[in-house]
């Protein structure tokens, strides 16, 4: 396993511009990941589509740390491709990563959108998938554009009926009195 050099740490001081709670937890559940899973180095020049990126504040990371970045939302935005997690504007096997941190609970067909992830990804591409925990407040009406708030069961079984392994699934807690910051994060492999 290949570590991550002192000079590289120092430039991944990113987490000026992740100013949400949750990107700032799933930016660091990534980093870590990858540190354990081979080193970032690995994700030099990599292609990343950042699905669900809204402001596009996620960009800065992943160009410090080499990645090239392709940020897609339904709504318009600099530097963003208009596209929804359903029929992504990508050719087949574009990318080696998806990043979909808190977008994946707006979509109305959640199987629909792993089959997408899958068909853009290259052979042993990563899916890096945040979503919120199912919280009372989340599954009645916290968030009214949330359709599909899902637990860690339902998230293995939507995994495994696409054919995605599931490499890590973890339940994330930032903060114990704010159950809006809790997520459940789920790596998945596409063979």
């Amino acid at each position: 396993m290949k570590k991550t050099n002192n000079a590289t740490k120092n430039k991944l001081n990113i987490q000026e511009p992740l100013s949400n709670n949750h990107r700032k937890v799933a930016a660091d559940q990534f980093l870590k990941f990858f540190e354990k899973n081979g080193g970032i180095d690995i994700l030099k020049n990599n292609i990343v589509i950042d699905v669900g990126c809204g402001d596009n504040k996620t960009k800065e990371f992943f160009e410090k740390i080499d990645m090239q970045w392709y940020g897609m939302d339904i709504k318009q935005s600099e530097n963003l491709i208009i596209g929804d997690m359903n029929n992504m504007p990508f050719s087949d096997r574009f990318a080696h990563i998806i990043y979909c941190v808190h977008a994946y609970e707006h979509t109305e067909h959640p199987v629909q959108a792993l089959k997408e992830f899958k068909r853009v990804l290259k052979p042993g591409g990563v899916i890096f998938l945040s979503t919120p925990y199912p919280t009372f407040g989340q599954i009645f009406g916290m968030d009214k554009t949330h359709i599909n708030v899902l637990n860690e069961w339902q998230l293995t079984k939507l995994f495994k009926y696409t054919g995605i392994e599931i490499i890590k699934l973890v339940t994330i807690k930032p903060d114990l009195d704010n159950p809006s910051t809790w997520s459940i994060i789920t790596v998945g492999n596409v063979v």
